[in-house]
């Protein structure tokens, strides 16, 4: 979840100081992106019995990722 404060600082950076990105860069942002969340879903798959088990609870996924996001804003106002 952590991996959350790459992509929403690109669209902050978008959105709060006009910063322009090329097609591939938004292509590997994505793949980044996609790459984390899948990596954390097979972490938490057991292979024996076919469920998803030690998932973390969704209050604390929650402000896991508010927590990101607003460093990532808060990083960004800074810079500008």
């Amino acid at each position: 979840l952590g991996k959350f404060y790459t992509p929403v600082a690109a669209i902050g950076a978008r959105w709060i100081m006009g910063k322009y990105y090329m097609w591939l860069e938004w292509f590997a942002l994505l793949i980044l992106t996609l790459a984390s969340i899948v990596f954390g879903y097979l972490q938490a798959f057991d292979v024996a019995s076919g469920d998803v088990s030690g998932a973390a609870p969704v209050p604390a996924m929650l402000l896991v990722l508010v927590a990101a996001a607003t460093s990532a804003l808060a990083s960004l106002v800074t810079e500008k």
